[in-house]
């Protein structure tokens, strides 16, 4: 999948992540070092990846191709 255009990846977590926000988030394993985290955030891990390798964004931000 493409994050709107810039960076690809693999879902890896759909859900609520509270320490982010309300409302839903995407857990992505990126294909290059581009994320800022490793799948755990503030303690929790909701996917697991190498370093600088993940993300999370909102649902609206993916375009699938």
């Amino acid at each position: 999948l493409d994050l709107v255009g810039q960076k690809r990846g693999t879902v890896k977590f759909v859900g609520k992540v509270p320490s982010l926000g309300a409302g839903y988030w995407v857990g992505i394993q990126l294909d290059l070092a581009t994320g800022d985290v490793n799948g755990t955030i503030a303690g929790t891990q909701y996917f697991s990846c190498d370093e600088n390798h993940g993300t999370f964004i909102r649902p609206k931000e993916l375009e699938i191709g």
